[in-house]
Parts: structure tokens; C-alpha cells; sequence
């Protein structure tokens, strides 16, 4: 098992230490609505979970909401997060995240044999978010982050920008843009970690079958560093706004492809639940959260 955290480690340092490739991987952590929906996140990041991807998305739910959210990545990684949104009027939202990642007791060595000790990594981001709605179809919204990373004793901070916009083209259609994680890092030891910034688009199309809603979604995401391209799929059904049941896929990805989730809403509480599992022996991914809606 301690193979796998070694494993992890050195995917986080060709990371951080490539000329080539994004680190902070983290900010591309989603709700477990929308993972289970196969991370298609410009479209369906909602009212508070906007403040993790597309902030204009944060007038979709009327009031206030707080949402507290868990993921279980691996064995030792675990994600902690807390979302809130508010309207300040008819066409301005007003949201807050802050978004923990940590990998715990990574073995240290020096030579082969018995570890001398272990360290853990640390990311953090925290910030604010606000949307405006133009008309009735378009809405525009924008979020500061604060991001700060440790691996063992070395630390680094800096920032970033997500920008979003929808804009509703009938009672069916949806379409949506973001630009997200826009920013800068100061540097981790001798070098910058750079930030995955990623442009997406996407399209939702609602219908109904029998008794049961529908959503599907379709996107794309380009990593810009990275260079690297992903087309997401996502299904939700759910009957009389109760029960919920979610089916994803993702393109791009050599150890995830599938995503599923299922979901509770009942008197302003909403339950969700997804499931994703890894290639290569890595195991699952497993992510909860809870929504207050007021």
C-alpha cells in the first residue's frame, strides 16, 4: 500500500517541477453532483458549487445556500470542502469557498529499508465569487482565488481567476463557457508550479420520459499547459425533484473514465453521492456532500 503513496508523490513532483505539465490539481476537484456527472463542471456546478467552477452559475439557485462536501481519493487523500452562496438582489449572487486537499504520511527514506519519518502535502484555496445576471438568458460571473501549497517544508502561494457565462437559449437548452484557474504561483523551492488553466464549453439539454427529468450534458475542456483534451458526457434523472440518479464519462484520463452518483433532496437538504473508479490498482474515488438550501 505504501507503494501507492510513493506512486502518488512522484506524480505530484513531475508536476510540479515540469516545464511542461500543471500542478495544483486539486482546483480541477469538483461536488459530488458534479463528478459523478462525468466532471462536466461548466454547466453543472450550481448555486454554491459555482464558486468551484463556473461562477455565473451561482444565480441558478434562488437564496441562500451552504454546502459541506467530503472526498476519499485513494487511501490517505482526502478533500474537505465548504461552499456558500447568497442574493444580494434580483440579478447579483454573492458565494465563498474553501477547498482542503491533503495526502497524509508519505514515508521519507533515504536509503532502502525502514522509513526515518513521514511528511504530508497540503493545498489550499479559499475564495470569493459573484455573479450578474444581464437579462433573463445571460449571466456573467467571475471568482478570486487564494491558493497555497506545502510538500514537506517547502511553501508556496499565489492566485487565481475562474471566469463564466451561460446563457439560456429556450426552456430546454442551456449553454455555457468558462476560463478558469488564471493566476500565479510564487515559486516552491526553485520553481513556479503552474496553474491548470482550462477553457471549456458546454450544452444541457433537459426532456422528460414518462414520470422521470432528464439532463444531459455534453462538454469540453482544453488544459492549456497541459495540452491535453476532454470531452464529458453526463445523464441525470430524477423523479418529482426527489430522487436523483447520475451517470457520467470522461475522455482524456489513462485511469478514469466512468463516473456515477445518486442523490436525496427533501426539505431544502440534498444528499449526493458519486463514485468513481481507478485503473492501475488505484482504487476508488468516493464523495458526499450535504446542501442546506434557506
Amino acid at each position: 500500500m505504501k507503494n501507492r503513496y510513493i506512486f502518488i508523490l512522484l506524480i505530484i513532483s513531475l508536476n510540479l517541477y515540469s516545464q511542461t505539465s500543471s500542478g495544483l490539481k486539486f482546483l480541477l476537484t469538483f461536488d459530488s453532483k458534479t463528478s459523478s456527472l462525468g466532471e462536466s463542471s461548466v454547466m453543472n456546478t450550481i448555486g454554491s458549487s459555482a464558486t468551484l467552477a463556473n461562477p455565473s452559475n451561482l444565480n441558478l439557485n434562488k437564496g441562500v445556500e451552504f454546502q459541506i462536501g467530503i472526498t476519499k481519493l485513494f487511501t490517505d487523500v482526502n478533500t474537505q470542502n465548504l461552499l456558500f452562496k447568497t442574493d444580494f438582489s434580483n440579478k447579483v449572487s454573492f458565494g465563498f469557498h474553501i477547498l482542503n486537499y491533503r495526502i497524509s504520511d508519505l514515508e521519507i527514506r533515504d536509503i532502502p529499508g525502514e522509513p526515518i519519518g513521514t511528511f504530508n502535502v497540503q493545498y489550499l484555496s479559499t475564495g470569493v465569487s459573484s455573479s450578474y445576471l444581464v437579462n433573463e438568458n445571460l449571466s456573467i460571473g467571475m471568482s478570486l482565488k487564494m491558493l497555497y501549497e506545502k510538500i514537506f517544508i517547502e511553501e508556496a502561494s499565489g492566485y487565481s481567476f475562474d471566469f463564466g457565462m451561460y446563457y439560456i437559449l429556450n426552456n430546454k437548452t442551456r449553454f455555457g463557457l468558462t476560463l478558469t484557474n488564471l493566476g500565479n504561483m510564487n515559486e516552491l523551492k526553485y520553481d513556479k508550479t503552474a496553474l491548470p488553466t482550462t477553457f471549456g464549453i458546454g450544452c444541457q439539454y433537459n426532456y422528460n420520459v414518462s414520470i422521470f427529468s432528464n439532463y444531459f450534458t455534453l462538454e469540453y475542456k482544453n488544459n492549456f499547459k497541459d495540452k491535453t483534451n476532454h470531452f464529458s458526457i453526463g445523464v441525470e434523472t430524477f423523479y418529482n425533484d426527489l430522487f436523483f440518479t447520475r451517470f457520467g464519462y470522461i475522455t482524456g484520463f489513462e485511469s478514469k473514465d466512468f463516473t456515477f452518483g445518486i442523490g436525496i433532496k427533501y426539505w431544502g437538504i440534498n444528499l449526493n453521492y458519486s463514485f468513481i473508479p481507478y485503473s492501475f490498482d488505484l482504487g476508488d474515488s468516493h464523495s458526499i456532500s450535504l446542501i442546506f438550501s434557506l
